[in-house]
């Protein structure tokens, strides 16, 4: 069972920081987003999945970087308003649904996909090992998971002279891995196939274990 306390209610940041840094219009923070995203995307390429479901999809800004008519694209979400977001944006594509659930109800009758994908979403949660298990679960054949790199992430913030009563530490994140520690955390899961670190995160491309 999970309690509010399990999740960041990003509903409260004006959409969240995960929502902040895609409409941001600082060129530099573009740049890095875009490349985010790229790098996202070549990893979707390659699994050539059938299915796809993102797990904690936002206002579906990853679905939309990612559309194709090749996929049929689950997106699910704890934030009833980022979801609504989501669907005006994507309401005119009969291949993508969208529904409010909790990351850790998922299950594999009703949410397995070829491909699932995971951004932005580990770090904002106390129990991670279960939404790993979860994760875990509900993926046929690949795994994408991003999570920021620290402690580039928090040197960073501090450059842009943010959040300094908590050296750097976005608001929310409850968790904070080095690249060689996310990789650590993960292998106890999956497989993991490659690996990118388009700054400042770390982008894990993952298999289930046999």
């Amino acid at each position: 069972m999970t309690t509010s306390k399990d999740h960041l209610d990003i509903t409260k940041h004006k959409g969240g920081d995960r929502t902040q840094k895609y409409i941001s219009q600082n060129p530099i923070e573009k740049f890095l987003v875009t490349n985010f995203l790229s790098q996202v995307h070549k990893l979707v390429i390659k699994s050539a999945p059938n299915t796809i479901h993102e797990v904690g999809c936002g206002e579906g800004q990853i679905i939309s970087k990612i559309l194709n008519d090749k996929y049929s694209i689950l997106g699910s979400d704890i934030s009833e308003q980022c979801l609504a977001l989501a669907e005006k944006e994507l309401s005119s594509k009969i291949n993508v649904s969208l529904i409010n659930a909790d990351i850790y109800k998922l299950n594999p009758i009703n949410h397995s996909a070829d491909l699932v994908i995971c951004c932005e979403v580990l770090e904002h949660l106390s129990n991670p090992e279960e939404a790993m298990k979860i994760l875990s679960s509900i993926t046929k054949k690949y795994l994408i998971l991003s999570v920021p790199r620290e402690p580039i992430w928090r040197i960073l913030n501090l450059m842009r002279f943010k959040y300094f009563n908590s050296l750097g530490n976005t608001p929310g994140h409850l968790q904070n891995w080095s690249k060689k520690k996310f990789i650590q955390f993960v292998s106890s899961y999956m497989n993991i196939d490659m690996i990118k670190s388009p700054l400042p995160w770390t982008i894990l491309l993952c298999r289930p274990k046999i």
